[in-house]
């Protein structure tokens, strides 16, 4: 049995492959360069969106509860006592939860602007 501690650098093992969600990856592409007829092709992973969306709310679900739940009790020297860093957590946060809203409504927005 896995414990909490292990669970999760197993989660974050696993789940960054599966980020961003197909939808995405063309615009994240297609950012850093890379572009031609092939990128098309990535349009065969958009069956599996669904198995992405929920990858990553899982993992927003996971990070919000580990971000937002009561402080337990830190020794002074360590991260979790800096209230700097609880912040600097809880803003990051926030942000890639907009990241996150903005890959998943991409498709339904983009035909809006044909």
């Amino acid at each position: 049995m896995l414990r909490l501690g292990a669970w999760v650098r197993l989660q974050w093992a696993v789940l960054p492959p599966c980020w961003p969600p197909p939808a995405a990856w063309d615009l994240l592409l297609v950012g850093l360069g890379v572009s031609g007829a092939w990128i098309g092709n990535l349009t065969v992973l958009e069956p599996y969106r669904p198995f992405f969306i929920g990858a990553a709310l899982l993992a927003l679900a996971f990070a919000w509860r580990r971000i937002f739940r009561r402080a337990q009790a830190c020794a002074p020297g360590e991260v979790c006592a800096l209230p700097q860093a609880r912040t600097t957590y809880k803003v990051i946060f926030w942000v890639v939860i907009v990241l996150v809203l903005v890959a998943l409504l991409f498709p339904y927005v983009l035909p809006l602007f044909y």
